[in-house]
């Protein structure tokens, strides 16, 4: 299975996107998900989206915006299997979604809740990402390969990600494109 965080990773970070129109693939990223999915991944996107949480926009919303990401990744010939969002923080959040939630990374729950749905073993999984927290999350839920991007908030997030090298194998790619099978 390949894990991706969405906002930095697949699509241009446009902090708390809520316009459908402000989506912006980043290079290269629908050539990769498409040679893992050729080599027989499932293609699942994980994201914590507190805009919801905080406010700034709402389900509705978030839900447009994820629909033009799958209506562009479409006409490239992608299909993603899951796409689980997260909209709870918890300090942030207002209401209901101000709590601490395992599904917000670095927590697991996302992963977990993927895993539920198709058998696939972790060791074997991919996950990529452009902040610590998402690293943290695929340590938590135990994914065999590990890799930070340089894109999104990667570059601001380059150092905190490498603190974690002496207990476990990190790669690091300037984008989603470059990432190897």
């Amino acid at each position: 299975m390949l894990f991706l965080d969405r906002d930095g990773v697949i699509i241009e970070d446009r902090q708390y996107i809520r316009d459908p129109a402000e989506v912006a693939i980043i290079s290269g990223s629908h050539e990769t998900i498409q040679r893992f999915r050729d080599a027989g991944f499932r293609i699942v996107i994980i994201s914590n989206q507190s805009g919801i949480g905080r406010g700034y926009y709402g389900w509705d919303e978030a839900l447009a915006v994820q629909a033009r990401v799958q209506e562009l990744a479409a006409q490239d010939g992608i299909i993603y299997d899951c796409v689980v969002l997260c909209p709870h923080h918890p300090e942030k959040g207002k209401g209901e979604f101000n709590k601490i939630c395992n599904w917000r990374k670095p927590g697991a729950g996302m992963l977990t809740f993927a895993l539920e749905k198709f058998d696939v073993d972790l060791r074997q999984s991919i996950l990529v990402g452009d902040k610590r927290s998402d690293i943290e999350a695929g340590i938590a839920a135990g994914v065999g390969r590990l890799i930070h991007v340089a894109t999104g908030h990667g570059q601001a997030e380059r150092s905190r990600v490498k603190e974690f090298e002496s207990d476990y194998k990190i790669e690091f790619a300037d984008c989603l494109g470059d990432v190897e099978l």
